[in-house]
């Protein structure tokens, strides 16, 4: 049960910094759409130290996909400074810094891949006023497969199943965070 609160800690936390880079991303209209249905997302971070690996699933319709992109975007605009997007081939490259109480990121973001079946998120962050892992340089790839347009696991749109048989809806998550 222990590793199962640091992994969600560890996901919710990349998530609440990742997250707003992306919609903001997205809304300019840079960012294909994702299949609907269901999808495995890998958090694997690379930084001695940091929770291990964790897989979850998440179910996505249209609907969905939107209401997570705007409680993101409601996070980009209370945590993040402006942010520097480009394209580089047929990646995103996406710059910024946010602040999460007293923790400060800078991130530097790597998009790649079509959305349809597959992306990677390549981030490196550099964090100051956080404890313990995530202190310091951090560095995770996010790895992301569509699995089918059917959602197995019993997970609605906009739910995922985390670790642990721990289940959650992913918008309500990103309004909780944004509460904060």
């Amino acid at each position: 049960m222990r590793t199962t609160s640091a992994l969600i800690a560890s996901f919710t936390a990349t998530m609440a910094l990742f997250m707003p880079m992306l919609a903001s991303t997205a809304q300019d209209g840079e960012l294909p759409a994702r299949n609907p249905g269901q999808w495995e997302i890998k958090m694997v971070p690379q930084t001695a130290g940091a929770p291990p690996a964790m897989a979850m699933e998440i179910c996505i319709d249209d609907a969905s996909d939107n209401e997570m992109m705007l409680a993101s975007l409601a996070l980009a605009t209370d945590m993040c400074s402006p942010h520097k997007i480009e394209k580089n081939g047929d990646s995103f490259v996406v710059d910024a810094t946010c602040q999460v109480g007293e923790m400060t990121t800078n991130s530097h973001v790597v998009i790649s891949g079509d959305f349809k079946l597959a992306y990677t998120v390549e981030i490196t962050s550099k964090v100051v006023g956080a404890m313990g892992a995530m202190a310091g340089t951090n560095y995770t790839r996010q790895e992301a497969r569509w699995l089918g347009a059917d959602c197995a696991n019993d997970l609605a749109p906009g739910e995922m199943a985390m670790p642990g048989t721990v289940k959650m809806n992913a918008g309500d998550m990103m309004k909780k965070i944004d509460d904060q």
